[in-house]
Order: C-alpha cells, then sequence, then structure tokens
C-alpha cells in the first residue's frame, strides 16, 4: 500500500476517532504551527501537505491557512534549499521573514552541519519557543528535504533527537500522525 494511502486511511481513522479534541503532538512548544520556505515545488507539495495534516490534527479548534505570510505565533519553521547551509552557517535568505533577533542568532551560530540543521529557540520579549530547521538540498535528493522535515517535527514533539528513526521516514511521519511515535 502507498504512502499516500496509508495516510489517508490514518486520517479517516484519526478523524472519526477520539483523538480529533486531542493535542496529538502533546509538545512543550504548545499546538503545531507552522512556517515553510521549500524552493524545490515538489518538496514543498508533500510537506506542506503533511504540515498542514500535522497543524489541522494537533489543533482543536479550526485550522486558518495564509499563504505567502508568515503567522506571528509560529513555533515551528522548516526551510530547505540550495546553499541554505554554507559553511556551516545558516543563510540568512533561508529564513528570511522571521523575527530580526532571531535571524540574527541563527546565521551566528555554527551548525555543525552541511545538509540539515534542527534547533529549538526562545526569542522576543514574550520568550516565544520555536523549532527551526534548514536543509541544504545542494548535490542532495528529495529524500533529505523529507528526513530533514521529520527530524524537526521529531524534535518539535520531544526536544531532542534520541530514537528518531530517519532511514524509515515515512513509518516515522505515520507514527508522529497517528500519535504512536515514541520518543522516550
Amino acid at each position: 500500500m502507498s504512502f499516500l494511502k496509508k495516510l489517508i486511511i490514518l486520517l479517516v481513522f484519526v478523524l472519526n476517532g477520539e483523538m480529533s479534541e486531542a493535542q496529538i503532538l502533546k509538545s512543550s512548544y504548545g499546538f503545531f504551527k507552522p512556517g515553510l520556505n521549500v524552493e524545490n515545488e515538489s518538496d514543498l507539495a508533500g510537506i506542506f501537505a503533511i504540515a498542514s495534516t500535522l497543524q489541522i490534527l494537533d489543533h482543536a479548534d479550526p485550522v486558518v491557512f495564509k499563504r505567502n505570510q508568515i503567522a506571528k505565533d509560529l513555533n515551528f519553521f522548516f526551510a530547505s534549499g540550495d546553499r541554505f547551509i554554507e559553511n556551516e552557517r545558516v543563510s540568512p535568505r533561508s529564513i528570511g521573514g522571521l523575527p530580526r533577533e532571531l535571524v540574527k542568532a541563527v546565521t551566528s551560530l555554527p551548525t555543525n552541519t552541511s545538509v540539515c540543521y534542527v534547533q529549538g529557540f526562545t526569542v522576543g520579549s514574550e520568550r516565544n519557543r520555536i523549532v527551526l530547521s534548514v536543509h541544504n538540498s545542494e548535490g542532495g535528493d528529495t529524500e533529505d528535504s523529507y528526513r530533514c522535515f521529520t527530524a524537526a517535527v521529531w524534535y518539535f514533539k520531544w526536544g531532542d533527537l534520541e530514537n528518531v528513526d530517519l532511514t524509515n521516514w515515512k513509518s516515522t511521519i505515520l507514527g508522529l500522525l497517528g500519535g504512536q511515535a515514541d520518543g522516550g
């Protein structure tokens, strides 16, 4: 059975079940409020679908989607594109539109990677918490983009990357969607 069919079956099960009122990610970051900056149109379509599904299932209230606008209260941001990480630093253009304080902090820190960076931050006078992930798609493939996104969602839920299975990222996402992923 294809990944899309499994996802649809899982969504029907979850939406018809008792979980429709529950916060499936149960994160210390709060309800899942994502922002995306993905250059590859195909990757964007798939990642947007997964992020939207997570957002809908994670909220008890109706979710309103705004195109080409970064919400002020987002707590998850994923970016993927060519040269989004250069010389082990996040490129400012990859996270443009985020609060200046966050952009300055992120771009000044070493990523210790050239492929996928995932980190939690606390910003602003209100001490808002956000998980930020940047994927450098240069020389990689689509699967790497999904793996990095999966790692970021895992980090959002569990606060670390221990026990995340990125080899089987589809199973990990399905587990997160169904509330069955175990990070402990």
